[in-house]
């Protein structure tokens, strides 16, 4: 379900999934599913909101929109002053954020590389 609130895209992550991915199995900390997908990936002209209840994927979803701005990034030398900043509330989750992001984009991380495009935080 997609709405606008002034000039914000936003999406509801639902839990419509029929069968949850065993958090065993390597890779399902970043898997999306298709819906998912398509709010990271898309297109905007301006900032996206993301909301669902809890479990509902919207820190994967987070995860892989942070991913595709930094490839946006290094596609475009024009852009290359640029950078994505991946902020959270809560120690935990910026160091489980972090750790995925080393999976999903190790070439993107703030210290992996010079020239890198996303950085991680913990905001307070």
């Amino acid at each position: 379900m997609a709405w606008l609130i002034g000039n914000v895209a936003c999406y509801h992550v639902g839990s419509t999934h029929s069968e949850p991915l065993s958090t065993d199995r390597p890779g399902s900390r970043i898997f999306l599913y298709r819906d998912q997908r398509r709010v990271a990936y898309r297109d905007y002209n301006g900032p996206a909101l993301v909301r669902g209840g809890a479990g509902t994927g919207k820190t994967v979803v987070a995860m892989h929109r942070a991913k595709h701005l930094a490839d946006q990034i290094a596609a475009d030398p024009t852009r290359s002053p640029e950078r994505v900043l991946f902020t959270t509330f809560t120690t935990n989750l910026a160091i489980d954020i972090r750790s995925n992001m080393k999976t999903l984009c190790p070439e993107h991380l703030e210290g992996q590389t010079r020239g890198s495009r996303l950085s991680t935080s913990i905001g307070g």
